[in-house]
């Protein structure tokens, strides 16, 4: 079961008394949820994900004929403005890695803004997902397929991670990387959230409007990867995107220019180190083309 349909159950279930199951839907009380969405107080993106979800559950009840129709058939639903995410700055990140008072808190926030893994994947790590020899990440639990993936872990936070497991009393593979300490349960957001206002207040920073703790590091994560020059397809495929246009979005907010695959176009074109100044002549051109170019001209598809 996803972490959305808990999450929209649990919602309906407050709002209706009835729990969103297929059984649940042949319910009266259901055949207003539609309009009780709309006119309830919650954000578009929250309206769009539990019509989906209902969607689902009602094309199940059909198939059960435990229902007539489906009323979230041809519901339109509310636009969802795509909001910009907040990158901080390396300095910020820097500022901040020295700031946190508890250890656990600080390789959270070292692990979400060197790997731009998603909250759900941070609190659902185990030990035995964490591989210390090949310095690699194995998530296991995403929300979409292309979400389970491996990733990179760059030397440094291999080593905090290894004094983590080392100090903490949760280390057996088993075990959450991340989790209440006395527990062993699920890291709380509100732990997190607390553990980084009060890193913010030590590093002397000011709380940047509107911050999400974990999505905008996520941000930070992917961001700043493409400022350094990552590959965009590399990048797509370490934040689990599902396709390039979400990627693009973290692009556009990087500013990526890809001036290396510009200077390789120009070399390729042009010629190694040239210039628009210093052209070859146009009868130096005839026949020195290599095979590469042979085979682009003969493939009319090209």
């Amino acid at each position: 079961m996803t972490h959305a349909f808990i999450t929209c159950s649990h919602r309906f279930t407050k709002l209706l008394s009835i729990a969103p199951t297929a059984a649940g839907v042949a319910h009266p009380t259901h055949r207003r949820v539609v309009q009780v969405r709309h006119s309830a107080k919650m954000a578009a993106a929250t309206v769009g994900r539990d019509l989906s979800i209902l969607h689902a559950i009602y094309e199940w009840a059909l198939a059960l004929e435990l229902v007539d129709r489906n009323p979230t058939r041809g519901v339109a639903r509310p636009t969802v403005r795509q909001r910009k995410g907040h990158a901080l700055r390396p300095e910020e990140v820097q500022a901040l890695a020295r700031s946190f008072s508890v250890e656990q808190d600080r390789v959270a926030f070292l692990t979400l803004v060197l790997t731009g893994i998603r909250r759900a994947e941070l609190q659902g790590l185990r030990w035995s997902h964490v591989d210390l020899i090949e310095n690699r990440l194995r998530i296991v639990d995403s929300k979409t397929e292309t979400g389970v993936r491996l990733i990179a872990i760059p030397p440094g936070l291999a080593e905090a991670l290894w004094q983590y497991r080392r100090a903490t009393a949760y280390r057996a593979d088993s075990d959450r990387v991340f989790c209440h300490q006395e527990k062993g349960s699920v890291y709380c957001y509100e732990t997190y959230r607390a553990a980084l206002v009060a890193a913010y207040k030590r590093a002397g920073l000011g709380w940047p409007d509107k911050l999400r703790p974990f999505h905008d590091l996520r941000v930070t994560s992917i961001t700043n990867d493409a400022i350094a020059g990552a590959n965009p397809v590399a990048l797509m495929t370490k934040a689990g995107h599902a396709n390039m246009a979400t990627t693009k979005r973290y692009l556009k907010l990087a500013g990526a220019v890809f001036t290396e695959e510009a200077e390789a176009l120009e070399r390729r074109l042009l010629g190694v180190g040239s210039s628009t100044h210093s052209l070859p002549d146009s009868h130096d051109l005839t026949g020195s083309q290599g095979t590469s170019d042979d085979a682009i001209a003969s493939n009319p598809a090209l």
